[in-house]
């Protein structure tokens, strides 16, 4: 019995669904009966309004006995200055009342008979008359001008209904609120900050999805450094046996053989400092060696370093100078890697790969586009990824293996920049490396 009502206890514990029920029920019922006191208080008055009718109509027939028969008018102003009301006394003995500019019967607006025929209501100009016959003797009966609408009860109606609506929106808010952790969380995650834990408050639906997303997050995050350091290793381990092959490689004479096993070597040496390069930005140790130094004739020596490609590479845009705190060395590898992917994949034939700096408020963007093969839209983002190419075939014919723009951006991330990119099959891409201008100096782009 204990147990069940332990599993009962945390059903309404951990069940959202069933708080949000619970909440809304306890705000209808709130409603309901607020509304309902009200509507039993508007009743009550309204079915007493026969009650007081004929209470009213006992009470000015005493009013009217005491009078006299036939009335006798200083007994009349008397009654009337005690009571605050104003009399008219109409009979074939004449007419006279109380107090001046009381209308006629026939100025009064009557409505139907109340209590008992010898009695109606009227008004006047918003205050109510009460007719009694009594034979050949009418008297009128003025009344003071009736309170205007509590507008208090009214206020204090609309203020409970609001108070019960705001609060329902509160516990709504209060218990909703983990969906704004998770939605923060997710936007960071999705930023690539692995770190990042969702708060928690709850054991309930929410409490349990962030508890899972906080344990999947870790587990990437624990995969992805694994990966990571098994590459490293694997790259260290490699340097050892490169430089035997290397030593290895002068005893042998076959030219043609020679040069095809020292490609290879080099191709791997780029592969080993690729690995040991991104793995180094992610160390305290390794970090940025930041400098002051101008952009554009950095940009102007890597275009000069592939004049055999002059052909097919421009500097088509850039400022007189732009200065910049950097990692000269960090940046040239990366400025590096995105030329030497758009010259593997662009068509000479076709148009030159173009580079253009250009200077913002903000930012400093480099932009070199190829007019090449393009890459499909589902691979945009996967491109940046290490070891990932578009060409399934892997062939090194075309392209190396997948680590040249993965260091692009991990040095671009590391300077607080970014690197993107546009692309149609085939027409070409657009890449784009901006950097923020934090510390920059701008200079305006030089007069034709």
């Amino acid at each position: 019995m204990r147990e069940r009502a332990s599993r009962h206890s945390q059903f309404i514990r951990r069940s959202i669904f069933l708080k949000l029920f619970l909440i809304y029920l306890g705000t209808t019922l709130a409603l309901v009966l607020s509304i309902s006191g009200y509507n039993r208080l508007v009743l009550h008055n309204e079915l007493s309004k026969q009650t007081r009718s004929k209470m009213m109509a006992h009470h000015l027939a005493g009013i009217i006995e005491e009078m006299g028969h036939p009335p006798d008018r200083e007994r009349t102003i008397r009654l009337s200055g005690e009571l605050g009301i104003s009399i008219r006394v109409e009979s074939p003995d004449g007419i006279w009342a109380t107090d001046t500019g009381l209308p006629v019967t026939e100025d009064l607006q009557v409505h139907a008979s109340h209590a008992d025929a010898s009695m109606q209501i009227g008004t006047h100009r918003g205050r109510r008359v009460v007719i009694m016959n009594r034979g050949t003797t009418r008297y009128l009966f003025f009344f003071p001008e009736p309170p205007e609408i509590d507008l208090e009860s009214v206020a204090l109606l609309i203020g409970l209904i609001a108070f019960i609506l705001g609060g329902s929106y509160t516990l709504v808010r209060w218990l909703f609120r983990p969906l704004n952790w998770l939605t923060s969380g997710v936007t960071e995650i999705a930023q690539g900050n692995l770190n990042y834990q969702v708060r928690t408050r709850s054991d309930d639906q929410l409490g349990q999805l962030t508890v899972g997303l906080n344990d999947m997050v870790s587990r990437v995050r624990d995969m992805l450094r694994a990966r990571d350091r098994l590459l490293v290793d694997v790259s260290h381990e490699l340097r050892s046996p490169l430089t035997r092959i290397k030593v290895a490689l002068e005893f042998v004479h076959d030219q043609p053989v020679k040069e095809k096993i020292q490609q290879d070597i080099r191709e791997l040496e780029t592969m080993v400092t690729e690995l040991l390069e991104s793995e180094r930005l992610n160390s305290e140790y390794g970090g940025l060696t930041l400098t002051d130094a101008d952009l554009v004739p950095l940009v102007r020596d890597l275009v000069e370093v592939y004049k055999e490609h002059i052909l097919i590479l421009q500097l088509v845009a850039a400022p007189e100078s732009v200065m910049l705190k950097i990692d000269i060395h960090r940046v040239r590898i990366a400025l590096r890697n995105v030329l030497e992917n758009a010259l593997q994949y662009t068509v000479p034939a076709e148009a030159p790969v173009e580079v253009r700096i250009d200077q913002y408020e903000h930012t400093i963007q480099i932009s070199v586009c190829d007019h090449g093969i393009g890459i499909p839209p589902d691979e945009q983002t996967l491109i940046f990824e290490p070891f990932y190419r578009t060409d399934k075939s892997r062939s090194r014919t075309t392209g190396g293996y997948g680590l040249g723009l993965n260091l692009a951006k991990n040095i671009m991330t590391a300077h607080g920049g970014s690197i993107l990119v546009t692309s149609e099959v085939g027409r070409g891409s657009i890449f784009v490396l901006t950097f923020p201008n934090h510390d920059i100096t701008l200079k305006p782009y030089p007069p034709p």
